[in-house]
């Protein structure tokens, strides 16, 4: 199959080592799955995904150029794309990172090796997740905010906190209220969602947050703490260093830049 049919793709497939295309096409086969077409970077999936009907996203995490969970965070920030089912591959098994991936926006994690039976199991989870009922509330709220109607998407937001203190639902409705500029309802939001999650997204927006309106030195403590929780995102430790020298603080601005730069950054950095 190429990404030019026109049929849907049942499962797009990213990852730079052919055998993992091989592995995880055979095993999809075997459960009945038909439409399958396979890409070797980050940058090739988008534009599948921009140009067709894909289903569901498979992808590695450690990739050149743009990593697996760069791609996620690109994917659930389009209006177009934001709803597909993802789940990251990875030889990368440390509980932070599991966590990291989760609240980064993947829908499942698999460890590699793995069996064609976790696969399946891992599959049926994530449709069994998105049957649930205020799935459809979090997904219209998510679009409300993608398309830029905060307003909406804070009033959808509040309703379905009223059921369930979900920790990325109280995440989105913080961006909402920032971007609203009701800056003391979003740090409350944010930092009630930060002491449910183990990733540090909270922690990093509202230590943006902070800084945008002179709290530099809380703001700095926060995103100091997001680049802790998940040293494996790149992009954290550009936003510290981006507050170290906003905050006149260059030797450690450039202290972080050096290691960005020691660590292969990606394109995307």
């Amino acid at each position: 199959m190429t990404s030019e049919d026109h049929n849907p793709i049942d499962f797009l497939i990213v990852d730079d080592e052919d055998l993992i295309h091989v592995f995880v096409s055979r095993m999809l086969r075997s459960s009945g799955y038909r439409n399958i077409l396979c890409v070797s970077s980050a940058n090739e999936a988008l534009r599948v995904m921009r140009s067709g009907n894909v289903k569901f996203l498979i992808t590695d995490w450690l990739m050149p150029k743009m990593t697996g969970i760069e791609l996620v965070r690109v994917v659930r920030e389009d209006p177009q794309l934001f709803s597909i089912p993802i789940i990251m591959l990875t030889a990368v098994s440390t509980v932070a990172a599991v966590m990291c991936a989760i609240e980064e926006g993947s829908d499942g994690y698999m460890v590699k090796p793995f069996t064609a039976d976790k696969l399946m199991k891992t599959i049926s989870s994530i449709m069994q997740k998105r049957a649930n009922p205020l799935y459809p509330k979090i997904s219209e709220m998510t679009r409300l905010k993608l398309v830029g109607d905060f307003t909406g998407a804070i009033a959808v937001g509040k309703e379905i906190l009223k059921v369930s203190r979900d920790p990325n639902v109280l995440f989105s409705l913080g961006e909402c209220l920032k971007q609203n500029n009701q800056y003391q309802d979003a740090v409350e939001v944010l930092k009630e969602s930060a002491r449910a999650e183990k990733c540090g997204k909270s922690n990093n927006l509202l230590g943006k947050l902070l800084m945008d309106h002179g709290e530099q030195e809380q703001g700095i403590e926060h995103l100091e703490l997001a680049s802790q929780q998940c040293p494996l995102l790149q992009k954290r430790k550009v936003d510290l260093a981006e507050a170290f020298f906003q905050a006149g603080r260059e030797s450690e601005a450039e202290t972080v830049v050096e290691g960005l730069l020691k660590s292969d950054p990606t394109n995307l950095i």
